[in-house]
């Protein structure tokens, strides 16, 4: 079985990484701040594009489906929702890491087809327990609606969806923190009047709703574990810090390092298959180290759906001799693994990468395992 050697920007990425946790900055300074403080701050012309979106997601809570809606709000501020036709299919893929003060970190990215939505759009983000189908009554005034929490979670953009490249989908990326448990979130996107202007109050408003469960994870415990596998198109250093609306936009930004999550698990010859994720939990010594070995070794299947050894890396260590001497989990720093591999030797199929994390001073031994094809160079 061939051995690949460690590809040197994920060498790199393993030294960063583990000084660094999530750039979380809103939830380091407040939590439940974060949660309300954008809306407390809207302009009236935002507060009118965001009502449907609200209206909306509260009648979907009563029981609804995702979809794509023709919403009309009348004076006494109630909404009536018809199925649009023209529907706009969002899909939705998240991560889970660990954050700050017993919190879980859920960056996520929303894929939109390209010409389904304009680029200039209204969001509103609920995230609410499982099952929940009573929304939360309004705050009665201004001093309730800046000190309340009546979700878990809540958040509000307005923003320009990007786009890779012509014809390629759109694209939105935003995060969430919440405790483990089990969870309903919504999200909801309009198309923002063009220039500004203000639309009749009583005129209906094109609203796309998805609605996601979610479990959380809890990396808050004792048990050895690690984030979710982030499949990754690449890893670039960042060359300065970000702004906190920057980081917002930016939700895979960790440290001084950003990733670019790929779109799904498909990837040409041409291209490299990359997988980050961060250790948690793992026993330290009397050294004030950890001892943590990470294994990674690749098998290919047969046109049966059998699977045989293809080839491995050199293991990562992370011990007294390789992490730097400052490495203190109590400071926030985290262990990241990962592999940036080239897959021009690969052979086109379908691969199985079988990841083994082994924490030598507890002696456990947990595997994690990432599904890829290899799909043609054009």
């Amino acid at each position: 079985m061939p051995v690949f050697r460690l590809q040197r920007g994920l060498a790199a990425l393993a030294v960063i990484g583990a000084l660094t946790a999530p750039a979380l900055d809103a939830q380091k300074k407040d939590d439940k701040k974060n949660q309300s403080q954008d809306q407390s701050k809207l302009s009236d012309q935002q507060r009118q594009e965001l009502t449907p979106l609200v209206k909306t997601v509260d009648e979907l809570m009563k029981g609804g489906t995702s979809g794509t809606f023709a919403v009309t709000t009348n004076k006494e501020g109630a909404a009536t929702l018809a199925p649009d036709p023209a529907a706009v299919p969002l899909t939705f893929k998240n991560d889970f890491l660990k954050a700050t003060n017993n919190l879980i970190y859920v960056p996520f990215v929303v894929t939109i087809e390209q010409g389904k939505i304009g680029s200039s759009v209204a969001g509103y983000l609920r995230v609410t327990p499982k099952g929940m189908n009573t929304p939360a009554p309004p705050p009665k005034n201004e001093k309730e609606a800046k000190g309340a929490q009546q979700y878990p979670f809540e958040d509000v953009y307005f923003t320009e969806l990007r786009t890779a490249a012509a014809g390629q989908p759109q694209k939105m990326t935003r995060a969430f923190a919440v405790p483990a448990g089990s969870y309903d979130v919504y999200l909801a996107l309009r198309d923002r009047p063009a220039g500004g202007e203000k639309a009749a109050a009583d005129a209906p408003v094109k609203v796309t709703v998805l609605k996601q469960e979610l479990t959380v994870p809890n990396f808050w415990s004792n048990e050895f574990t690690t984030s979710s596998l982030i499949l990754a198109d690449k890893v670039e250093p960042l060359s300065g810090q970000l702004s906190p609306e920057q980081q917002r936009e930016r939700p895979y930004v960790l440290g001084a390092t950003e990733i670019v999550p790929a779109p799904d698990n498909k990837f040409k010859k041409t291209e490299e298959l990359g997988v980050i994720f961060q250790v948690y939990n793992y026993q330290m010594g009397s050294d004030g180290k950890p001892d943590v070995q990470i294994d990674y070794m690749f098998h290919v299947k047969d046109a049966g759906g059998n699977e045989k050894p293809f080839n491995k890396t050199e293991p990562q260590k992370f011990n007294a001799q390789t992490l730097p001497p400052n490495f203190s989990p109590e400071q926030g720093h985290q262990i990241v693994g990962g592999q940036m591999i080239p897959l021009a030797s690969f052979p086109e199929g379908d691969f199985r990468l079988e990841i083994k994390v082994t924490d030598n001073k507890a002696q456990k031994t947990l595997q994690r395992e990432v599904l890829f094809t290899v799909t043609p160079a054009s």
